[in-house]
């Protein structure tokens, strides 16, 4: 199937946005997120993970949403690094 990664309310726990990936595997990776401001505040920046199908994704955040058209991703294999 295709993972899903959700964005939530850190108080509420209700759900903010969530996008869908393009490819099979499920998201067993914690998810890494980079602010855009150096102090590390801004809840805008770019989030990381990886999938059990073998790929590294990147999305940017525009607050608490995502923007779907930021979505890239690279297949990975386990001798190659990803670039």
């Amino acid at each position: 199937g295709h993972a899903r990664i959700v964005s939530l309310n850190p108080t509420s726990g209700s759900v903010l946005g969530s996008i869908t990936l393009p490819h099979p595997g499920d998201a067993r990776s914690s998810v890494t997120f980079v602010p855009d401001d150096e102090n590390g505040t801004s809840s805008a920046g770019t989030a990381y993970f990886t999938t059990k199908g073998g790929y590294f994704y990147s999305v940017q955040m525009n607050g608490t949403t995502f923007d779907r058209g930021s979505l890239k991703a690279q297949l990975c294999k386990a001798v190659q690094l990803c670039g």
